[in-house]
């Protein structure tokens, strides 16, 4: 409770540094209401740092190998605190003339998730809780507990389908969609190259493939790879084979981690190629002969969580249970609310929509 106190009272340091520079900056001079908060935040970002390392957990130590799980929990409550900001200043005139109320909301509710989590990742005794990575097979099991971010991702597939399809879940891994899709569609057929998930598959009662060659040409309504064409060193001759066995008119579903510069250890441990620019990738799946329909950015606020994780994480690729599921019930679902205002310009992963053209093999067609 102690420490509650005082990491209240640094958060109201914080806010006061942080209303009051946005008041003046806004209201005082006439900066925008974003300008303006960037200003304040930061600054109101930094005194806190100070303050709670020194003050409020100083008796439970403060280890130098703490400092980016501090930022990475900070960060976290920052978008809370920004996309509700955000969502306020958009929603009401009142606010966006008066940005202070529009903070205390996004203050407020950022304040109790900052404490729990600075308390129980950073600056207990124990530490964090041990990290589960791809070396022994549990990334695949953590993303599964990311139940908000999986049923976002589930829909984009079922959306896309009708009873009638015949459909492959191209890598599908443990069947984190496969077992819902299955559900929906005449027929599901499941290329995995992984024994163990093969087994996993065929546990769930599933049509599990080792590849594709089985599958005539020109027989899939749909084909969806979802976390997957990063894994594959030949991308281009990936989606030429997955050209081939779509029928004309047949739906092609990717969604892939995005922009270089968040490559990072993680990247390389679990065997991503390559993180995509929109741009290029539309090209690429546009000279394997598809038509893109549908492309967008997702997770905008997980770019600046990838962001951090690139400049400071660690490099061997874990994930751990808890913030993976701590991001995907208070995050992930202001991410999204934030990707709707932004349009998708921006985000950590890429969602493409495309279909395949009438007329066009995609063999040998070169790509920009």
């Amino acid at each position: 409770m102690r420490q509650f106190g005082a990491f209240a009272v640094v958060g109201g340091i914080g806010f006061a540094i942080d209303g009051g520079i946005l008041a003046l900056l806004a209201n005082g001079l006439g900066f925008g209401p974003y300008q303006s908060r960037a200003a304040s935040f930061s600054l109101a970002v930094l005194t806190t740092w100070c303050l709670n390392r020194s003050w409020t957990f100083s008796a439970a130590g403060v280890r130098e190998s703490a400092r980016w799980r501090y930022v990475a929990v900070q960060f976290l409550g920052a978008g809370i605190n920004l996309g509700i900001y955000s969502l306020c200043i958009e929603a009401s005139d009142s606010m966006r003339r008066w940005p202070v109320l529009a903070l205390i909301a996004g203050a407020a509710i950022a304040l109790f998730w900052n404490f729990r989590m600075s308390r129980r990742f950073v600056f207990a005794d124990s530490g964090m809780q041990p990290a589960l990575n791809d070396s022994n097979g549990m990334n695949l099991e953590v993303i599964a507990e990311a139940r908000n971010y999986n049923r976002f991702l589930l829909r984009q597939i079922t959306d896309q389908l009708q009873a009638g399809d015949s459909v492959v879940d191209f890598g599908a891994g443990i069947g984190t969609f496969a077992a819902s899709v299955a559900k929906h569609v005449r027929e599901l057929r499941c290329v995995e190259t992984g024994a163990s998930n093969r087994e996993r598959l065929r546990e769930l009662g599933l049509n599990v493939l080792g590849g594709m060659e089985s599958i005539e040409d020109a027989s899939l309504d749909a084909l969806y790879a979802f976390n997957v064409l990063e894994h594959i060193e030949d991308d281009r001759a990936a989606l030429q084979g997955m050209h081939a066995k779509l029928r004309q008119g047949g739906r092609l579903l990717l969604y892939v981690p995005a922009f270089p510069v968040l490559y990072s250890g993680m990247d390389a441990r679990v065997g991503h190629y390559r993180r995509y620019r929109i741009g290029p990738l539309s090209s690429l799946v546009e000279s394997a002969g598809f038509a893109v329909e549908r492309r967008e950015h997702v997770d905008s606020l997980g770019f600046f969580a990838a962001l951090l994780y690139r400049v400071g994480g660690d490099e061997s690729g874990a994930l751990n249970l808890t913030l993976v599921t701590f991001y995907d019930s208070c995050v992930f679902p202001l991410s999204r609310l934030v990707d709707r205002l932004t349009s998708g310009l921006f985000g950590k992963n890429i969602l493409i929509v495309a279909r395949k053209q009438a007329g066009r093999s995609g063999r040998g067609i070169r790509g920009s």
